[in-house]
């Protein structure tokens, strides 16, 4: 973080800002009334008048923030009173002046900033008409503008307030106080017949005392037509029990920052409008209220054409989904209907062997190309699907302040069935690859490698507070290293899915040798699994809960039972569906000899297919 320099003229700057008079005194309505222009303006949520006392910037008015000062140190006024005209920070964090700010990497967590210093005839800048929000962004040229307008004629009110102060005390000439006063609402009044929003004031009977060109123009009425309508007289009748009761909240002294209502035109059009409004007292009673709208019509007509498409969209998703899942069961029944036609054909007289092992050679083959078929799919699926992810984010992030939160939320839903369809993709990849992978045997030392698993995963663990046991003494195994790092990644990916949110998670790993086998069993105080369902869990895509509660594909235990078998080993769950799971894989110490033989004609397949 940059601290701001002081500027070479500091002493004399102080003195005049001393002299004004103004450091701790009460809010005024004339300072908030510009502060909340200027935010509604500038589309921002806080905008501040600052004051750089000697080592703080004292808030005067402020909008959308409740603290009064913050140190000098770590202001960006600071900054902003060292040069004459606007200081604009697009993003704060991209800034070398703001990124390790507090300011910035707490709250209020500023990423923009748009300052316009406040000059006295002097010369002396005593601070600035600034304001923030907590998103990267930029100004429009009018915002820009309508910035130093305000920001002038803030300066005229401090000076008014600093003249009037000393003809007061001089001679009592109050009508120069009136003259500068008139002087000073026709620039607010000019400033707001100007603006491109729709100003309106309307007494506490509803009757309106004053709208803006752009309120007339938007609406079709002339200036004539102003003192005969009343409120609820533009007001849609959808909106009119909406509107009647916001205006009895602000005739009660609550300030809305955020009003959205339906107006109707002179022609009978409606137009969408959103906005703040307020209520000007006198001695505890109501005078009149005040409100600043936009003409979001065409925003809401683009909002309600993206919705239409992203509802075509999903439908599109949920219909290929289903053509995916026909799919696959058509696989499965393929598969089905081959192997019990190989059960058929091993039950045939001994003199039809050759024409059995002919059949079979032939049905492998087509087991080959299924597998081969279904990993096209789900390699071929990521591609349409990453795009669809991008380009919801695309549209997040150019039009993203163009959209309410349903909108918002419709783009959210689009990227999260995308990343989950992704995931899925990814899980039926790695479950075809099993399939087509050549099982190579070698000696692989279970406690080191649950060692780096535990290493890999401690990040994550040490996040939930969770613990990670593993015995002192582990076996050495003859198997393949990388199902076995599928086989204990996913059981422990698993109990972190599956875990209780009141406890802190326990993973326990224990082992025991019988009968020239390896028992490792993986303990944890999850969920559970119920006794029904201790075999279906193994089978692909079985789920036992909602996907929002705890998600996943379904994929993981049927990659831990498949690598498994290709080791020639069991996986069984114990569970009585309340306290927790353990999950057994029994592994050989030495696999079977039919188990080398296979492997080394998958090895001589594989290598037939990447010859071809």
């Amino acid at each position: 973080m940059k601290i701001a320099p002081l500027p070479m003229d500091e002493k004399k700057r102080l003195e005049v800002l001393w002299d004004y008079q103004v450091l701790d005194t009460p809010p005024e309505e004339c300072f908030d009334d510009v502060t909340s222009l200027a935010a509604h303006i500038c589309e921002a949520p806080i905008a501040l008048i600052t004051l750089v006392d000697e080592d703080r910037q004292w808030f005067m008015s402020r909008f959308g923030l409740s603290e009064s000062e913050t140190s000098r140190n770590i202001s960006f006024c600071s900054h902003a009173i060292l040069q004459p005209g606007l200081m604009i920070v697009p993003d704060a964090i991209k800034d070398a002046r703001f990124a390790d700010n507090p300011l910035v990497k707490a709250d209020p967590k500023i990423r923009f900033y748009a300052g316009a210093p406040l000059i006295t005839p002097e010369g002396a800048e005593l601070g600035t008409l600034c304001v923030f929000d907590r998103r990267p962004r930029a100004v429009t040229h009018d915002q820009k503008k309508a910035l130093r307008v305000l920001s002038r004629h803030t300066m005229s009110l401090l000076e008014l307030r600093r003249r009037s102060r000393e003809l007061v005390r001089v001679n009592g000439d109050r009508q120069y106080i009136a003259d500068e006063l008139m002087a000073s609402e026709e620039r607010m009044k000019d400033l707001l017949e100007n603006a491109n929003d729709l100003v309106q004031s309307v007494d506490v009977s509803g009757k309106f005392i004053y709208v803006n060109r752009a309120w007339r123009q938007a609406l079709g009425y002339e200036e004539e037509d102003i003192p005969m309508l009343s409120l609820m007289d533009i007001i849609h009748p959808d909106s009119r029990v909406h509107c009647e009761e916001m205006f009895r909240k602000v005739l009660a002294g609550e300030k809305l920052e955020r009003v959205e209502a339906v107006f109707v035109a002179r022609d009978g059009s409606p137009i969408d409008v959103e906005g703040s409004a307020n209520c000007k007292f006198a001695n505890g009673q109501a005078l009149y209220t005040r409100g600043i709208f936009r003409n979001v019509s065409d925003r809401k007509q683009t909002e309600s054409k993206l919705r239409e498409c992203l509802g075509s969209l999903e439908k599109r998703v949920q219909e290929r989904t289903r053509e995916l899942q026909q799919t696959n069961q058509q696989l499965h029944q393929e598969i089905a209907r081959r192997k019990a036609a190989e059960q058929t054909i091993r039950q045939l007289n001994e003199s039809l062997e050759q024409k059995v092992l002919e059949r079979t050679m032939r049905l492998k083959e087509v087991n080959r190309d299924l597998e081969a078929f279904s990993y096209s799919i789900s390699h071929d699926l990521r591609t349409p699907l990453n795009s669809i992810s991008s380009f919801a984010s695309i549209i997040e992030e150019d039009h993203g302040d163009q959209l309410n939160h349903e909108g918002r939320s419709c783009l959210e839903r689009i990227r999260n069935t995308a990343q989950r369809l992704i995931r899925l993709s990814e899980d039926l990849l790695n479950y075809s690859r099993l399939g087509r992978k050549a099982v190579r045997f070698e000696l692989v030392d279970m406690k080191r490698l649950l060692q780096d698993i535990a290493t890999e995963y401690k990040p994550q663990m040490t996040a939930l507070n969770a613990e990670f046991a593993l015995p002192e003494d582990l076996p050495v195994v003859q198997a393949d290293q990388s199902l076995l790092e599928q086989i204990f990644e996913n059981l422990l990916s698993n109990a972190i899915r599956y875990r209780k949110p009141d406890i802190s998670l326990r993973v326990e790993v224990q082992c025991r040798e019988e009968n020239g086998s390896v028992v490792v069993q993986v303990s944890d105080n999850g969920i559970g699994i119920a006794p029904d369902y201790h075999e279906k869990i193994f089978k692909i895509f079985e789920r036992l809960h909602d996907r929002r509660e705890y998600p996943g594909s379904g994929v993981g235990r049927a990659i831990v039972k498949r690598a498994v078998d290709m080791l020639g080993g069991e996986v069984w769950v114990e569970s009585s569906g309340k306290e927790g799971s353990t999950f057994c894989v029994r592994l050989p110490k030495t696999p079977p000899n039919h188990l080398r033989r296979a492997n080394g004609r998958a090895e001589e397949d594989l290598s037939g297919l990447s010859d071809n």
